[in-house]
């Protein structure tokens, strides 16, 4: 079907192009992932890799759970280049993507296909082909979903603006292939020197349409993403090319310049393109520290900076939330070369999010005292402000894309406009909740393998051995992975201070669908009730479960909620009956002594306590 249409003129855009066949190396697949999946073996993909302009790509892999696996030896980094000039590349600043970051598939050049872009040693990239009457642009850049995949730690270490460029690749790309250029579009744009050291943009137009004149609008930022201005300009049209010059604002900070052009004609929109350019930065600051990570409401934050030069211009410290809210500002009075630039204090005052900025900003000396030369800032970390349970909390803890993507606070925004107040992620603005990820605990069906064989065992052989849980819930071992985990995941979320800890998503002691497990461990059946005689019946623990008519549900979880002052208490959410000691009771009993007892002694430091 899809060979068909692109064949019959449908434009086709690829995003990482691959059919799913696995590796030679990659192990066997064994029928389908669940009763409710097809099986994933595929049929051979030849017809569409003949379609793909790039080819030759180790696939992702499949991993247990049916997640996408991206193999390392299948991407690379570095900076892309251009490989010839055309529509979609056309006036794209590459420069400004942060390819250190921004991984690409090592893909070969298909038939009868012309490269855009290539690599670091000229993989190819971004790649056009036609096919029958249709177009075809493939992209090879490691994605989520139609974004590339990022990194958290670029979060407010880069400008964002770059985001509207690569946005701009794949609207250009859907325009080239459904054969939609316009009539009317921009050349390839340059920055050149204009009168009394100034620069302007020399911006050929290329015109088939009956206009007579046009309208360019220039919008300037630096490389910090702010503001610089913006100019229109009358552009006077005639059949064929013509090229026009605008002049740009004096007085522009040092460091990277972005200028965004739109060519717009009878009211419509034509084209769009930008462009950078550069001016040397007379001096740059080199470093920028606080004296810790962590702060709350009336703290001082002791900022240490260091410039180049030997002498530095004016210096403002400032101190932001994750909103962009301004919570504090001084000046800083730089010092002679060889020394810290100088050193400020910034009261921690109203915050209202989970992380902030300290922000550093350098301008000129005399009469460039308000040019701006440089700018950097680090991320600090706030104490939560808000521990307590509402009259209900909706919890999305990891919810949201896998890596950083501009459109996040979009996303948080609608979270908030159907009442979520609960995630896993500090950068998100939330009230936190985390999970403690314990082991062996939460077997989801695709984790089932190993159930069903030692159940299956036991039926065949009767061996009470086979009725022995893994993980053993009352085994000192598992309790003693347990408490190191509680006692690592707390200390690394000390100041943060989150809302509760869960055990694991969705847990469960049986694959789904079995309503009942039989535990005959020693530690289980020493530990359990007397009136059982030796027999530990264990209800499964998984909500959504079946269970025998008439039995009482067992445990289903637990939260542990901060009670202030550095302090734990337990929110049990179903118990069993008192008189039904079941082997989940049982680990409620034990997980609370080893919670309480053990964490109790070992943080001396006065460590958040259960």
């Amino acid at each position: 079907m899809i060979r068909k249409r692109v064949e019959q003129g449908t434009g086709l855009v690829l995003i990482h192009p691959m059919t799913g066949l696995p590796s030679p190396d990659d192990p066997k697949v064994e029928g389908p992932l669940n009763d409710f999946a097809p099986s994933r073996e595929v049929p051979p993909g030849d017809e569409l890799w003949n379609l793909s302009p790039l080819v030759g790509v180790l696939s992702d892999r499949v991993d247990s759970r049916g997640f996408r696996e991206i193999r390392p030896d299948a991407v690379a980094a570095g900076s892309w280049k251009m490989a010839g000039e055309h529509y979609i590349t056309l006036n794209l600043p590459f420069e400004s993507f942060p390819f250190d970051e921004l991984k690409h598939y090592k893909y070969e050049l298909g038939a009868e296909a012309t490269p855009l872009a290539v690599g670091p040693q000229g993989e190819p990239t971004i790649a056009t082909k036609t096919f029958g009457k249709g177009r075809v642009v493939a992209l090879g850049y490691v994605n989520t979903g139609l974004s590339p995949q990022v990194p958290w730690k670029v979060f407010g270490q880069t400008n964002d603006h770059w985001w509207e460029y690569f946005y701009s690749l794949l609207c250009r790309s859907i325009l080239w292939a459904a054969q939609r250029e316009p009539a009317l579009t921009l050349g390839r744009m340059e920055v050149r020197n204009g009168g009394k050291g100034g620069k302007g943009v020399f911006v050929p137009l290329r015109n088939t349409t009956p206009f007579q004149s046009a309208e360019l609008s220039l919008r300037l930022s630096n490389e910090w993403g702010e503001s610089e201005g913006t100019v229109r300009q009358r552009a006077l049209l005639k059949r064929g090319n013509t090229a026009v010059a605008v002049g740009l604002p004096s007085g522009l900070s040092a460091g990277s310049h972005f200028v965004d052009v739109i060519l717009t004609a009878g009211g419509k929109h034509y084209d769009w393109g930008s462009i950078s350019f550069s001016l040397e930065k007379p001096d740059e600051i080199v470093s920028l520290s606080t004296d810790r990570q962590f702060y709350s409401r009336g703290d001082k934050i002791q900022v240490t900076l260091e410039t180049r030069s030997a002498r530095s211009g004016r210096i403002l410290v400032e101190l932001l939330d994750n909103r962009g809210r301004l919570l504090a500002r001084r000046p800083m009075n730089p010092r002679e070369a060889g020394q810290a630039a100088g050193q400020a204090a910034l009261d921690v005052g109203n915050y209202s999010t989970n992380i902030g900025w300290v922000r550093a900003k350098l301008f000129g000396e005399g009469k460039d005292r308000a040019r701006k030369i440089d700018q950097k800032q680090v991320r600090v970390n706030f104490a939560s402000l808000d521990r307590d349970f509402g009259a209900y909390e909706l919890i999305m803890p990891w919810y949201g894309p896998p890596s950083y993507q501009p459109w996040t606070p979009a996303l948080d925004e609608q979270f908030r406009k159907i009442g979520a107040s609960v995630v896993e992620t500090p950068a998100r603005n939330f009230k936190l909740i985390k999970e403690l990820r314990t082991p062996g605990f939460g077997v989801y069906w695709h984790y089932r393998k190993n159930y069903l064989e030692q159940k299956d065992k036991f039926l065949e052989t009767g061996d009470k051995r086979y009725l022995v849980r893994d993980p053993d819930l009352a085994s000192d071992e598992w309790l003693g992975k347990l408490r190191g985990l509680v006692r690592d995941e707390m200390r690394d979320e000390k100041a943060f201070r989150p809302l509760a800890y869960y055990l694991a998503d969705e847990s469960s002691l049986t694959a789904y669908g079995d309503p009942l497990d039989l535990s005959w461990s020693g530690p289980t059946l020493l530990d359990g009730p007397p009136d059982l005689h030796g027999r530990s019946l264990c209800a499964r623990a998984s909500s959504g479960s079946r269970r025998p008519e008439g039995a009482r549900p067992g445990l289903a979880g637990q939260h542990f909620r901060h009670a202030g002052a550095g302090t734990f208490e337990r929110r049990q959410l179903v118990s069993a009956r008192p008189d039904r000691r079941l082997p989940a009771t049982l680990f409620r009993r034990r997980s609370r002594r080893v919670a309480s007892d053990d964490e109790t002694r070992a943080d001396a430091d006065g460590l958040h306590r259960l």
